[in-house]
């Protein structure tokens, strides 16, 4: 999702105070594409729908997603994960699986 999201993604550590935190649960298809994105957290604060809403379409920008492996499948033929967005300041962010530890105080 960062990749496809090109100068949205900040680089290095994400800073000590983040701006917000957003948690979107996601189901992906056999053939890698979203079936369903879920928000699961969000701050709720001024300006935070907006970063929801991009968080969301880094997802769509992202789509379609290797294939999972046909073992991590379910009975409805889909995979579930969560994912994790580190929004900085100035409003670009990094997924929480593929970022460093946060900046110091």
């Amino acid at each position: 999702m960062q990749a496809a999201s090109g100068a949205e993604v900040y680089e290095g550590r994400p800073q000590y105070f983040l701006r917000a935190v957003i948690v979107y649960r996601l189901e992906i298809d056999a053939h890698g594409w979203p079936v369903r994105v879920e928000l699961y957290r969000a701050p709720d604060k001024a300006g935070a729908r907006e970063l929801v809403a991009r968080a969301a379409a880094s997802v769509r920008r992202a789509a379609p997603f290797p294939r999972p492996s046909p073992r991590l499948l379910d009975g409805a033929g889909r995979v579930g994960l969560m994912e994790t967005w580190l929004f900085d300041d100035d409003g670009r962010f990094r997924l929480r699986a593929v970022s460093l530890p946060q900046k110091a105080d």
